[in-house]
């Protein structure tokens, strides 16, 4: 069972860093997007 837990615990953990890692990415696209458009 503990095992079971672990493995949802590193699932979670990879899921959310992916999720993160979109974010960070979308939000610097969104930033040169702006900055072109006002430029």
């Amino acid at each position: 069972m503990k095992n079971v837990i672990r493995e949802i615990g590193f699932l979670y953990l990879n899921s959310v860093a992916l999720i993160r890692e979109f974010v960070a990415n979308s939000f610097i696209f969104l930033n040169a997007y702006i900055f072109t458009y006002l430029c």
